[in-house]
């Protein structure tokens, strides 16, 4: 059992598993930002003509942040602009 540990965080190291760990991270993490910003220009198209919709989507999305509720009627205002 020993044996089998010592030899695959030997193979880890040798595959430098932790830098390949490290770019798969990092590029996931930096995928993100196109990808929400292609969700915001889908929904944009979508909500177009729903403000009801448009609306519930903003306060429902706004209510996962932990905001006082000054920035959350900034950010209300400012997300109603952008649409």
């Amino acid at each position: 059992m020993l044996a089998v540990l010592v030899a695959v965080v030997r193979k880890y190291g040798e595959d430098s598993g932790g830098s390949l760990a490290a770019l798969i991270a990092y590029r996931a993490f930096f995928s993100l930002f196109p990808l929400l910003l292609l969700l915001t220009t889908v929904l944009g198209y979508v909500l177009a003509g729903d403000p009801g919709l448009r609306e519930e989507v903003v306060d429902s999305s706004l209510a996962q942040f932990p905001a006082s509720s000054y920035r959350g009627a900034r950010w209300r205002a400012a997300a109603s602009l952008s649409w």
